[in-house]
């Protein structure tokens, strides 16, 4: 008969090694938008990182893998959402696509696990054991960024946005501040190993913020000129009409009309293909729109497929009007079975029930002009490409201003809007540019160079998102 203290220990032991990393992961999630605990993230951290220092590789491969599932699977149940109400993959199949995607997503942090637990053994000292698991953490947020396209969605990093460890993103980006969130994790969970002698580690994190806090106080760019007005149109358009051919002429009428009462505006930015034709089938309509927009000296940004009638590939693209002749922005990086299907010879068919309109589009070259209007150098983005920092930093130093524009109706009354958003202002701190977010169902907004929220839309109304923005340069 087993012993009730064996009983209370075995059960412990069970809630410390299974339980603990899957709730640690699950509360993760909180210190993004729209929650913004930001400080939540550090237990978790110090939970995982102390399994990775203490338990067998197999064990601590698995700690990570339990973190991953709940901090996934929380973080991202906007899967489930877009699949279930547009993939046309019904409740289990939505389910079961949502729980595949959450399963590989939490082998990153597994396989950190794996190796903290094989190369700490090598690191004699507690500063190499420090290093070793911010290496790790950062390492693998930045190989999830980029393996197989990359998702680096949930980058730690940027749940310190309106933390001091933000000081540091205009320096290092959002994988720096990944970094130093997990050596201050790290750091944390020594000073609790070493309680009466463990005060110069948290001697460390106090430097530490407070160097973060004092470069939050300094400007690495300049002004560059006067402020422009700019304006955010949001047409709140549904997806279940969107695309219907007999819905073009009101898609193109409610942008239009909306801007019409906005024309004092030096730059108007449509979301992510507010225009439901092809541009070159818009001819009848554009041209006379291209003239007022001429002769009331603005610039309009808009969203619009894109058909090359010579290669038959269409792009998912950004037009500027108000310039001598139209300009062009073709999205480079494409959402996998969202807007193409990777090793579509051999996964086409699989995914050819899936009702995703416009899911065939290609890939614009990776260097590309910046637009230009208002008489500034424009920085543009569409969707999904807002989270890539290396890619947004490519239209630096030139760019005096950033334009992102989405279509997020996709993930209506979930987490992503939010967090979409959050990582728009990340790219606006980073990059020291203001930002005009245009989307489709919100969440619009203008961030400001610091990063911080000037004005935002509701969602799922219809608004404009008026104001001044600075260019900057530098």
């Amino acid at each position: 008969m087993i012993r009730p203290s064996t009983l209370v220990a075995l059960v412990n032991h069970w809630l410390m090694v299974w339980i603990a990393p899957l709730v640690a992961g699950a509360i993760t999630p909180l210190a993004f938008a729209p929650f913004q605990f930001s400080l939540l993230i550090f237990p978790a951290l110090m939970l995982l990182f102390h399994h990775w220092l203490t338990l067998p590789a197999k064990q601590a491969l698995r700690s990570g893998y339990l973190f991953g599932l709940g901090m996934f699977g929380v973080g991202c149940s906007w899967v489930f959402v877009s699949m279930y109400n547009f993939g046309g993959l019904g409740l289990f199949g939505s389910f079961l696509a949502t729980a595949l995607f959450v399963a590989i997503l939490a082998l990153y942090p597994a396989g950190a696990g794996w190796l903290a637990a094989k190369l700490r053994d090598h690191c004699r000292a507690p500063w190499q054991k420090l290093l070793l698991l911010a290496s790790l953490w950062a390492g693998c947020e930045l190989f999830r960024g980029w393996f197989l396209t990359g998702f680096p969605w949930l980058n730690s990093g940027i749940s310190q946005l309106e933390m001091p460890l933000s000081g540091f993103a205009p320096l290092f980006g959002v994988y720096g501040v990944a970094w130093l969130l997990a050596l201050s994790a790290a750091l944390l969970l020594f000073w609790l190993y070493q309680r009466e002698s463990g005060w110069r580690f948290g001697a460390v994190v106090i430097l530490l913020w407070t160097t973060a806090a004092g470069l939050q106080q300094i400007e690495w760019t300049e002004s560059e000129g006067q402020p422009i007005r700019v304006s955010a149109i949001q047409g709140n358009v549904g997806l279940d009409i969107k695309w219907l051919p007999e819905q073009r002429h009101e898609n193109f009428a409610l942008y239009t009309g909306l801007t019409e009462q906005h024309w004092q505006s030096d730059l108007v930015v449509w979301p992510e293909t507010a225009m439901t034709a092809f541009f070159h089938q818009l001819d009848g309509q554009i041209d006379s729109f291209i003239e007022v927009v001429r002769e009331t000296n603005t610039t309009v940004i808009t969203g619009v497929p894109v058909y090359e009638q010579d290669s038959g590939d269409y792009y998912n693209a950004l037009v500027a009007l108000g310039g001598e002749e139209p300009a062009f922005y073709f999205k480079r990086h494409l959402v996998p079975f969202g807007e193409y299907i990777p090793f579509e010879s051999l996964l086409g068919r699989l995914f050819e029930f899936m009702s995703i309109p416009m899911s065939s589009f290609s890939a614009g070259e990776e260097d590309q002009n910046l637009l230009y209007g208002a008489g500034i150098a424009i920085g543009a983005s569409i969707c999904y490409e807002i989270a890539f920092a290396e890619e947004m930093i490519q239209s630096l130093p030139e760019a005096n201003l950033l334009v992102n524009v989405s279509n997020d109706a996709w993930f209506d009354g979930s987490l992503a809007p939010y967090q979409h958003l959050q990582m728009a202002q990340m790219r606006a701190l980073e990059s020291e540019r203001w930002i005009v977010r245009a989307t489709n169902t919100g969440i619009s907004a203008i961030i400001d160079d610091n990063g911080v929220i000037r004005k935002a839309s509701p969602q799922n109304e219809i608004d404009v998102v008026s104001g001044e923005v600075q260019p900057r340069r530098g």
